[in-house]
């Protein structure tokens, strides 16, 4: 048709009221004061579109659809359970050197060691040290602690703590004193020899429910677009409508057709509450996305 002189409001009603004015007359329980109404609001906006071809004040590409691209329809994306990644535990395990600032202890102390105090003689060694902590946590419910890598000397031992249960990780498992520091083994490279203690996070899987909230009001076809926020997924579903369409008949076309999507049926499932018109989509992998579907 070219290029028409009209403002995008008027041009919008227009459209508007003859998908309006259409899906009153199809209605088959439309009364008569249903459908003359709608036919003077069709009129009317009809008054305005052509008025406006001639005399409007901005340029805009006349485009007049059969229906509106919804065909009346309108539905709801709401999420009803947020997705957790899920991680597996990792046990910490921490390579700790103890080093004397003397040839031997020259007091009685005692130091604390992951919470236990362990008391120690005046004239111990580094060797001694190491032992007696090794000692005291034979049995531990928490902690297996052993022999470490650095060689042992009068003034230079090692001990290996492994947690046995999974759990956060603990930062500081040695306090220094006056004559005893405990430093993080490192390799030759400089590595520090230690891996993080990490509690185990339960996978969440992500719960989301589409509703369809209005019926059609005319045959023809709308394009579902489904997204997902914190994610690539971005796919368009295709349904074919009846004017006779009720939100029942809606949700199972919809239903139907994204269960059939192979980007979809790859990441979530399906279920379809036709009494409700609702359609509940779940992952099947648990992350932290927001699900979106909107009629394009």
């Amino acid at each position: 048709m070219g290029t028409k002189w009209i403002t995008q409001e008027n041009k919008t009603k227009y459209v508007e009221a003859i998908a309006i004015a259409q899906g009153v007359v199809d209605k088959a329980d439309a009364t008569k004061e249903n459908i003359d109404e709608a036919v003077q609001n069709l009129a009317n906006a009809t008054a305005t579109f052509r008025g406006e071809q001639q005399d409007g004040t901005k340029v805009g590409e006349v485009v007049v659809p059969e229906v509106l691209k919804d065909l009346g329809v309108t539905l709801t994306c709401e999420t009803k359970k947020e997705g957790v990644k899920g991680f597996s535990a990792v046990m910490q395990e921490t390579d700790m050197d103890i080093t004397l600032t003397t040839n031997g202890l020259t007091k009685e102390q005692q130091v604390t060691v992951a919470g236990k105090n362990v008391q120690l003689a005046k004239g111990d060694k580094a060797s001694n040290v190491k032992q007696k902590i090794i000692e005291a946590f034979k049995g531990d419910a928490d902690w297996k602690v052993e022999t470490g890598r650095v060689a042992v000397t009068d003034q230079k031992a090692g001990i290996l703590f492994t947690s046995l249960k999974p759990k956060a990780h603990v930062e500081n498992l040695c306090t220094d004193s006056e004559e005893i520091k405990f430093t993080i083994h490192k390799d030759e490279s400089g590595v520090l020899k230690e891996t993080k203690g990490i509690e185990a996070i339960p996978e969440v899987k992500g719960e989301f429910e589409i509703t369809v909230t209005n019926k059609a009001t005319k045959t023809g076809k709308i394009t579902v677009n489904i997204t997902a926020e914190g994610s690539s997924l971005n796919q368009d579903i295709n349904i074919d409508l009846e004017g006779t369409d009720d939100t029942k008949v809606i949700s199972e076309k919809i239903y139907n057709a994204i269960k059939e999507n192979v980007q979809l049926k790859n990441n979530f499932t399906f279920k379809n509450d036709k009494e409700s018109s609702k359609i509940t989509v779940t992952e099947k992998i648990g992350d932290p996305i927001k699900l979106k579907a909107v009629i394009k």
